[in-house]
């Protein structure tokens, strides 16, 4: 009974760890693919209306009129979507000197102990996770205490009332 107890652990041991290497390598693999947007980053207005058109046309049999008329509408909806992404891209770098200055200012207020503080928690609001938690987490807490204050309140209405 022994020697089928200790090679029936055995046995699930060895599968246990053939199950996590697997999962390890599907790890590394995943790693090293390009994200599916990755070709259209660093690629110049002309260049995505050329891959657009291209890939409509395989689909759709332009003539060549349409091809020409469907490049210039590509090509015209490309460079207004390159602006307003040089656009956004000004605007978040404003508003990362914005927020800097504002910290900075913050920061000439404090004293030595409170900026330890604060240098902690914006550590611990930049761990992993930063961004899955975002506001809608915040909001949530929010929600669920507020929630949690009115039903305390509207308890006590109901207790005052029948005492």
């Amino acid at each position: 009974m022994k020697k089928i107890l200790v090679f029936g652990l055995t046995f699930l041991g060895i599968s246990f760890a053939s199950i996590a290497q697997e999962q390890v390598d599907s790890v590394k693999n995943t790693k090293g693919k390009k994200h599916p947007r990755s070709e259209f980053v660093n690629k110049t207005p002309e260049e995505l209306a050329q891959m657009k058109t291209n890939r409509l046309d395989k689909e759709l049999k332009f003539t060549e009129a349409q091809k020409k008329e469907v490049y210039a509408l590509n090509l015209k909806t490309a460079q207004e979507q390159k602006l307003r992404f040089e656009q956004r891209k000004k605007e978040m770098e404003a508003r990362k000197q914005d927020l800097r200055a504002s910290r900075e200012d913050l920061l000439k207020i404090l004293t030595p102990e409170q900026k330890e503080l604060m240098k902690n928690k914006i550590a611990n609001d930049k761990g992993p996770g930063f961004r899955k938690r975002g506001h809608g987490e915040r909001r949530r807490n929010f929600d669920r205490k507020e929630r949690e204050s009115k039903e305390v309140v509207s308890e006590e209405t109901t207790e005052s009332l029948q005492s």
